[in-house]
């Protein structure tokens, strides 16, 4: 145990030196205006949207780009709410923007409706704006920029929570600042492997050639599949970090566990379905070291947790134990405090140094995360402590029941 446990510490301390190094990588600036406006598509696939669609498509209204240049496609992919007179009534209210309504018949899922979206673009960039997001007027423009390599095929902004409100939200504002720092790293690697549905924007002939995106509907994290098929294909996803979009996130234990579910499950399946690039030297650092680091992160995440707590219960049932058994043990190590002498020696140095090593240079980590994303870290310092004391062992039994889930083949659902 002793050796496992010091095994992982050295792996995450050595992990976290990489990142902190390509922390201070900087990438090569880029023009602060478009020299062109090229025509953009945006798709809005939506089902059962009607209470949040209005704001999405007010926040492509307010995009400041030119409106002769931007077409909006909204797929109602089988809503039975009223997500299609919602539409119908912007269109009215807004005769001057180019906004199309598709309609299916039956909900036949995400991929599918972006296909569906792809199929009528004349366009030279296809977009995907989920119906529960916002994004600021000048993201779109930011974006294209970042399309400054015939490689890249598509390009992401910096999602943050929107208006969080409970401590559910709050948790996961924590979560998507830190995931935002990961991703600008990834990005600075060429090692992206996501475009989420917060105005992701793709190089139209890419997503033609790899064939648009999976309409299966047993692929639950299409977003997920569509980069890493592209990197497949040898394009690369950028970020543009100075676009900002908003989206909502699970507001309840349940809803959050769904999301969690379909997430790692969906990470699990794509792992799979792309095995053949894992440890390709033909793809590079994501072949060799994405990949690979990809799998390793779960398995260092349930190796921690499990080891911890397994130590922390074996230690408070010894307590337990002795309390009812020696008179007066309760109190005196209830109210014996040991010395910072008589603590240090008896800790094991070989463990708790890279765990403090670590733990010291992760708190940096955060601190870069909000300075990059203009957060005030001391406004939000319960939260991240919240979230360090809870996320790990939630995050742990997600990923147990995702696997339970996989092994057992058990019905993917969105």
């Amino acid at each position: 145990m002793q050796y496992t446990l010091w095994a992982i510490s050295f792996v995450s301390l050595w992990l976290t030196i990489i990142w902190l190094s390509i922390v201070f990588l900087q990438p090569e600036p880029r023009p602060k205006k478009l020299a062109t406006h090229p025509s953009v598509t945006i798709a809005v696939p939506a089902y059962n949207g009607g209470a949040r669609v209005l704001r999405t498509l007010e926040s492509i209204k307010a995009l400041a780009y030119p409106a002769e240049q931007l077409q909006t496609i909204v797929v109602n992919d089988g809503s039975t709410d009223n997500t299609a007179f919602v539409v119908q009534e912007f269109m009215r209210n807004n005769p001057h923007m180019r906004v199309k309504l598709v309609q299916h018949s039956h909900n036949k899922g995400k991929g599918a409706a972006l296909n569906t979206a792809l199929e009528q673009t004349t366009s030279e960039f296809f977009a995907c704006m989920d119906c529960d997001s916002r994004v600021e007027p000048d993201a779109l423009q930011k974006i294209l920029l970042a399309f400054d390599d015939a490689k890249v095929a598509a390009v992401i902004p910096t999602v943050k929570v929107d208006q969080p409100h409970n401590g559910f939200e709050y948790l996961q504002r924590v979560e998507y600042v830190l995931s935002n720092l990961v991703r600008q790293l990834l990005a600075t690697m060429g090692t992206l492997f996501l475009t989420h549905g917060v105005l992701s924007v793709f190089r139209v002939p890419a997503l033609r050639e790899v064939g648009g995106f999976d309409a299966d509907k047993n692929n639950i994290t299409e977003d997920l599949e569509i980069a890493m098929r592209l990197r497949k294909h040898h394009y690369i996803t950028a970020m543009a970090s100075d676009a900002i979009g908003y989206t909502h996130v699970p507001q309840t234990f349940n809803a959050l566990w769904r999301q969690r579910i379909r997430w790692f499950r969906g990470f699990l399946y794509n792992h799979h379905k792309f095995k053949e690039l894992i440890g390709r030297p033909a793809y590079g650092l994501f072949g060799m070291f994405q990949l690979p680091l990809n799998l390793l992160s779960v398995v260092l995440l349930l190796a921690t947790v499990t080891i911890i707590s397994y130590g922390g219960l074996k230690d408070l049932l010894e307590f337990v134990i002795r309390s009812v058994t020696i008179k007066g043990y309760f109190w005196n190590h209830v109210l014996d405090f040991p010395t910072l002498k008589e603590f240090l020696l008896g800790q094991n140095v070989q463990i708790v140094l890279p765990i403090f090593l670590g733990s010291v240079l992760g708190i940096w980590l955060i601190v870069i995360a909000h300075q990059r994303l203009k957060e005030k870290i001391l406004r939000h310092i319960g939260h991240i402590w919240f979230y360090f004391l809870v996320m790990p062992y939630l995050t742990s039994i997600h990923w147990m029941s995702s696997i339970t889930h996989e092994i057992l083949k058990t019905k993917r659902k969105w």
